[in-house]
């Protein structure tokens, strides 16, 4: 029997697929079918698991920008941590590269001081997900690549690292005077050595979380510390397209919502 629709008790709706009926009271509260019978699944939406901190370079709304570089990248989440850069020569750029059809932000390969920050001290950033790809080749190209840091190096850990590369000519993160206990990519948990190499070399989620809770001094996009004096010439080569960070360990239901919307929303 073919499907047809029927408008019968005047707003009730009858979708009548073979034998099967289902009555809808109100029309107006209906899903679109992405088939006769088949009502497309609820938007997710991730502030519903409440992140500290969602950058999204998708969203050019949320990006400050003069002639393609960056001065601020709104916070999405309801914390107000907008990253900011005030000199020219470190702002990454908008406008010029993407990821599945979607703007991100170019942090480059010729100055390796890029970065966007947010100073807040003692952040919670548990459980990061960062969406990103590296463009400098099969290993990394400088002693430290830095895609993510603390803003600076007080803190619990003192180092306030994050995800650094262990040495030029390597693949690997450096796996000292870190946060984070856990790291996957793509979903994919990593252990010993934690190579991320070629991984990074197409764009890639890159995820990262601490058992317990840590004190962290502010957030530094794309280089050691914000760079200068002996954290210079450590930033990333790439792009990045979004960021988020949470307060504690997501539940295995939340990750695997959070998940699967990133993947969706990127091509991964």
């Amino acid at each position: 029997m073919s499907n047809r629709v029927s408008l019968i008790k005047g707003n009730d709706l009858s979708v009548i697929e073979s034998n099967q009926m289902q009555v809808i009271p109100d029309p107006r509260q209906m899903s679109l079918f992405e088939a006769a019978g088949t009502a497309a699944p609820a938007s997710f939406d991730p502030l519903s698991l409440n992140p500290i901190l969602w950058l999204d370079a998708s969203d050019t709304d949320t990006i400050t920008a003069a002639a393609g570089k960056v001065s601020q990248w709104d916070d999405k989440s309801t914390s107000g941590f907008n990253v900011t850069q005030g000199t020219t020569a470190k702002m990454p750029t908008t406008g010029t590269l993407t990821i599945n059809s979607l703007n991100v932000l170019d942090w480059g390969s010729s100055i390796n001081d890029i970065n966007l920050t947010t100073t807040e001290s003692g952040q919670n950033w548990q459980d990061i997900y960062i969406v990103g790809r590296y463009d400098e080749g099969a290993s990394f190209t400088t002693s430290f690549t830095t895609l993510v840091s603390a803003y600076s190096s007080s803190g619990s850990p003192s180092s306030g690292l994050c995800l650094l590369s262990k040495a030029a000519t390597t693949t690997e993160l450096l796996s000292s005077a870190k946060w984070w206990d856990n790291v996957l990519i793509n979903d994919v948990a990593l252990s010993s050595p934690f190579a991320i190499l070629p991984a990074l070399n197409s764009a890639a989620l890159i995820s990262c979380s601490a058992d317990s809770s840590i004190s962290v001094n502010g957030l530094c996009i794309g280089a050691d510390r914000k760079g200068g004096g002996g954290q210079a010439n450590r930033g990333w080569k790439g792009v990045i397209a979004e960021i988020f960070c949470f307060g504690s360990k997501l539940s295995d239901g939340d990750r695997t919502e959070l998940v699967s919307y990133i993947n969706s929303k990127w091509g991964l």
